[in-house]
C-alpha cells in the first residue's frame, strides 16, 4: 500500500499516530484510518496535527479540502 502524503509529513516531522490520538482526545484507531485516508479528519484531529507538526491545514489537508469542493 502506498503511503498518504499526510503519513509521509507526520513521518518526516516525527509526529506518532499516538500522540496524536492523546492530543485530540480520540482514539488511535480513528486516528489510523485517517493518516491512512479511510476516514476523514474531524476538527479535533485537524487542530491537533497542525499543532504537532506545525504545519498549517492547508499544508496538510489543502488536497482533501480541493477534491471536497468539487
Amino acid at each position: 500500500m502506498k503511503p498518504t502524503k499526510l503519513k509521509l509529513k507526520l513521518f518526516k516531522k516525527g509526529v506518532s499516530q499516538r500522540a496524536i490520538a492523546r492530543k485530540a482526545g480520540c482514539s488511535l484507531t480513528f486516528v489510523n484510518q485517517v493518516v491512512n485516508g479511510k476516514s476523514r479528519a474531524s476538527a479535533k484531529v485537524r487542530k491537533a496535527i497542525c499543532e504537532l507538526t506545525g504545519l498549517t491545514e492547508e499544508i496538510l489537508f489543502g488536497e482533501e479540502r480541493s477534491k471536497r469542493a468539487r
